[in-house]
């Protein structure tokens, strides 16, 4: 599904309000994707897609089919 931004336009968006763009990292890249019954039902299955997540966040391909994405601005 495509995202309503791109990196880019993020951070264009961020440099005309006055800001610096900074890092970006995907969020939800597999979230969407694991049924919540087997996170339930498994022990420890959500605590380790959050350390999967976090792990894939930063990661350019991972990051590109993220479902969100975050973006840090500095002023």
């Amino acid at each position: 599904t495509p995202r309503r931004f791109t990196r880019e336009t993020l951070a264009v968006l961020l440099s005309s309000a006055g800001f610096t763009p900074g890092e970006v990292h995907g969020v939800r890249i597999f979230a969407d994707l694991v049924p919540s019954r087997l996170l339930d039902g498994e022990p420890g299955a959500a605590r380790a897609l959050v350390a999967l997540e976090q792990a894939a966040a930063a990661h350019p391909v991972l990051r590109d089919i993220a479902t969100q994405l975050h973006v840090l601005g500095r002023k």
